[in-house]
């Protein structure tokens, strides 16, 4: 840090008492962005529904201080074809509406840091995030256990396999079963989430003999998508 000092000489020649100012640093140091990424969190998410705002979230650093930020959504890092860039002075988190991305585009946030010195960092650009508005697709549910004549050997519960069910988004994370008279019927067993398992056993049941029942599969993604009831 470097000091000024003033003193003044009138035309006797005396001499006024020195003042000093408060200093001055020099800074040639950029700040840092140290994480950019998507989500409400330092827990990055990669994937968007149609329903939800996309949020924004980044860190920076600085020799001294930062000043403020730089903020914008593109189509490839460092570009801001979707959402133009914007200052958001110490703010380090953003909103955009849903309505900005499409499905089947990866889109990047950017964001730059200017400190109290005016130097500005590089650019930053986080991993990229897409919008699923597709739910998985449909696959198939089957009874495990069934004797040579079709028939559950117990009345108490059903043991089942998932099979077929697909989807190129997002991924499915969960799927939910229930059990009723008829397809998509969960009078008897409400629909529960059993995880992402392809096997299930749906116990405490009070099956009546000789009676049909159905049991209804549908597949969650990570977004929150269903896909269409699957009975067997």
């Amino acid at each position: 840090t470097y000091f000024g000092s003033v003193r003044a000489y009138n035309t006797d020649g005396n001499v006024s008492p020195t003042y000093t100012g408060d200093g001055l640093t020099i800074d040639t140091e950029l700040p840092q962005i140290t994480y950019v990424g998507e989500g409400l969190e330092l827990s990055d998410i990669d994937w968007f529904n149609t329903s939800e705002s996309v949020s924004h979230i980044w860190q920076g650093s600085d020799n001294v201080f930062i000043a403020s930020y730089d903020f914008s959504v593109g189509t490839a890092p460092g570009q801001d074809d979707i959402v133009s860039w914007i200052n958001m002075d110490m703010d380090t988190t953003a909103q955009s509406e849903n309505s900005y991305f499409s499905e089947g585009t990866l889109y990047y946030t950017n964001v730059q840091a200017t400190d109290l010195a005016s130097n500005t960092s590089d650019i930053n650009s986080s991993d990229g995030f897409q919008i699923d508005a597709t739910p998985p697709a449909q696959g198939i549910v089957s009874l495990i256990g069934l004797n040579e004549d079709g028939y559950l050997p117990t009345d108490s519960s059903i043991s089942i396999l998932i099979s077929g069910f697909t989807d190129e988004g997002s991924g499915i994370i969960n799927y939910s079963t229930a059990v009723g008279a008829s397809p998509g019927g969960s009078e008897i067993a409400p629909f529960i989430n059993i995880g992402n398992t392809d096997e299930y056993t749906i116990s405490n049941l009070a099956l009546s003999m000789y009676v049909t029942n159905f049991v209804t599969v549908y597949a969650v993604d990570s977004v929150g998508n269903q896909s269409n009831n699957v009975s067997g």
